[in-house]
């Protein structure tokens, strides 16, 4: 129900990549957790923490609305 979103810098594609391999991805040291539990980035531009509100299905995909809670 709750989940992270980071904002990446555009030089940051190293940080995107080593994130979408996923297994060990919290590991890096890189990471911290949020005051809900998310996964942050330390060196995000902008990080926000959200509750889930509503999920809307769109053919094989799948449109998330989240509160920000942190």
């Amino acid at each position: 129900r709750r989940f992270a979103v980071n904002v990446l810098a555009a030089g940051d594609h190293d940080h995107s990549r080593r994130f979408s391999r996923g297994a060990g991805r919290l590991e890096l040291g890189e990471w911290e957790a949020g005051e809900t539990g998310a996964p942050l980035l330390k060196d995000a531009l902008a990080r926000f923490e959200c509750e889930t509100r509503e999920r809307i299905q769109m053919g094989d995909h799948q449109i998330i609305i989240g509160e920000v809670m942190a």
